[in-house]
């Protein structure tokens, strides 16, 4: 397998932590996650990337693979190399390619629609919004 030289797992976010922590004990590797930090992906916790080190980075579920392609651009940017993306569920839209190898075990069907063809948004039930950067609103809440 193209990720046996891995030398750590990188999960996006603290929801990832499960995936990671399981795939990094596999591999025998480390695990790192980051974490929003105004906005943005940051290692924290005292986490560091050694230059010239190869990562993997796992997630629960791309849906779009922003957080992930996130995460791995500040690999990079620390000196790492990004062997690519894992995750147990793929719900990337039909015939979308992420720029790095990816591995899921799962792919899920996610239809999407622009904000006007909604029909939850038309039928007044409003939209769902999975991923780690937005939440579903609830009344109440």
């Amino acid at each position: 397998m193209a990720w046996s030289r891995t030398a750590l797992a990188a999960a996006p976010t603290s929801s990832d932590l499960v995936i990671g922590h399981e795939t990094a004990a596999a591999l025998g590797v480390r695990l790192v996650f980051t974490e929003r930090v105004e906005g943005a992906m940051a290692l924290r916790r005292s986490f560091t990337v050694a230059p010239g080190e190869r990562a993997l980075v796992v997630e629960n579920v791309v849906t779009t693979g922003g957080s992930a392609l996130e995460v791995a651009e500040l690999l990079r940017a620390a000196g790492a190399e990004v062997a690519g993306l894992a995750t147990i569920v793929d719900r990337l839209p039909e015939g979308a390619v992420l720029p790095l190898p990816y591995h899921a075990l799962a792919r899920v069907a996610a239809e999407t629609w622009e904000a006007g063809d909604c029909p939850a948004c038309g039928s007044g039930a409003g939209p769902e919004a999975p991923g780690s950067r937005r939440g579903v609103h609830q009344a109440g809440r």
